[in-house]
């Protein structure tokens, strides 16, 4: 994890110590449980675009260390940048997509990669 990365967390688990809620006093690190969602922990990683990472479409061994690291950290759940339904319309931004049926297996393995270090993924979809 990058040093601004680290410094950032540090912000934020000093601002977000303790969460209150009406029942009860909750810890930014327990475990919190939605009806089938189960996360780690409150640290959200938010979906911010990942746009050096990809090439025409197609994750890299470069994201998939990036969110192997992120999930390695105290990162509950990683929400993804914007992933397309569609080819992108001009074909110059190497934004991620699902529009072929040979890349649902590399999001199977990022997926795959996230859930084995005990965080979630959500994936930001756009058309």
């Amino acid at each position: 994890m990058h040093n601004m990365s680290k410094t950032l967390l540090l912000l934020l688990i000093i601002n977000f110590i303790q969460i209150n809620t009406l029942e009860n006093k909750k810890d930014l690190f327990d475990v919190t449980q939605f009806k089938y969602l189960k996360l780690k922990n409150r640290v959200f990683k938010g979906a911010i675009e990942d746009l050096g990472a990809f090439e025409k479409g197609k994750i890299t061994d470069k994201i998939l260390k990036r969110y192997d690291e992120l999930s390695k950290a105290e990162i509950g759940t990683i929400i993804t940048g914007v992933i397309l339904v569609q080819p992108e319309p001009n074909g110059q931004l190497p934004i991620p997509t699902f529009e072929k049926d040979e890349y649902i297996e590399e999001y199977k393995k990022l997926t795959d990669i996230v859930h084995k270090n005990g965080a979630n993924i959500i994936a930001q979809i756009s058309i």
